[in-house]
């Protein structure tokens, strides 16, 4: 695809303004291939209301490389010896199970293996370093419903309100 001319980006008679000349600082851009840029811009300007994808300075709108090149999470210099005996790490060596009948307890000898199965059909981050303005707002409007339906199924508005209603008697 052929690259897309900044004038068809932006509206008539507008230059492109760069932020970074104007001296504002302006993260990195994610890195994209250049064809594959080319044939996004081509193809969001087909729709009707293409150009509002582009910003001032005749590029797609994109927020800053969210990945970061080194850890924002302190280093842990904690030595094994220093740590709390119950939190230190036991390495044992795999067993292969003797009795594959020993699932529920009170069966044989409780020094026994028994299995464990644990079915994990999903997980939800309420945060996590990679995610999104969005992803937080998101998870702040679930945790705000969640504590809605608790207040609302313990009603506690009605006791509240029950509680001033006696207090002022």
């Amino acid at each position: 695809m052929r690259p897309v001319p900044a004038s068809s980006k932006l509206p008539e008679h507008v230059r492109p303004r760069h932020l970074e000349e104007e001296g504002l600082y302006v993260g990195e851009r994610p890195p994209v291939c250049l064809t594959n840029q080319n044939i996004l811009e081509n193809r969001i300007l087909k729709q009707a209301e293409g150009r509002k994808w582009f910003g001032d300075d005749g590029r797609i709108i994109a927020l800053p490389e969210p990945i970061k090149e080194s850890s924002s999470r302190p280093p842990l210099f904690i030595l094994e010896d220093e740590l709390d005996p119950a939190l230190q790490t036991a390495y044992r060596k795999a067993l292969k199970s003797k009795h594959v009948s020993l699932y529920t307890a009170g069966m044989g000898d409780p020094q026994a293996d028994y299995l464990l199965d644990v079915d994990v059909s999903g997980l939800i981050f309420s945060h996590h370093p990679l995610f999104s303005r969005e992803h937080v707002l998101a998870a702040r409007l679930a945790q705000m419903y969640d504590q809605h339906l608790t207040r609302q199924h313990k009603n506690l508005t009605r006791l509240l309100t029950d509680k001033l209603n006696s207090l002022r008697k």
